[in-house]
């Protein structure tokens, strides 16, 4: 069947199954970074936050993630490399909860038209 022609069109068979198997690893592995994110910050609290835009103000970052719980504090950084910005924060929550979900909500998220990568601290 495989090969053949139906009113002048070819016929492609496939076996759905790998494709299916490549969707549960995905899925797995992603699970799998979920806990660990949630692991690691459950221990510190702290969250590391990249890819933040070079004209964002501290402020700007409180507002965000106080949304999410009470802050003990945050420190931005902006370091100058061959005339391109990186920036990036810690975030220390008051509750390590609170930072999970954070780190949940935020990580992928467009902020200032930079999409923010959030690891633990």
């Amino acid at each position: 069947m495989n090969g053949s022609f139906i009113l002048n069109k070819k016929i492609k068979l496939e076996e759905a199954l790998p494709k299916l198997n490549k969707n549960i690893i995905s899925f797995k592995k992603k699970n799998l970074d979920l806990i660990k994110l949630t692991e690691n910050i459950c221990e510190t609290g702290f969250l590391f936050v990249r890819n933040i835009s070079e004209s964002c103000k501290i402020n700007e970052l409180e507002t965000l993630f106080r949304n999410f719980g009470y802050l003990d504090f945050i420190k931005m950084q902006i370091k100058k490399n061959n005339q391109s910005f990186s920036t990036y924060a810690y975030v220390k929550f008051g509750l390590p909860e609170c930072a999970i979900r954070a780190g949940i909500f935020l990580d992928g998220k467009i902020f200032q038209g930079r999409i923010l990568h959030i690891v633990s601290g």
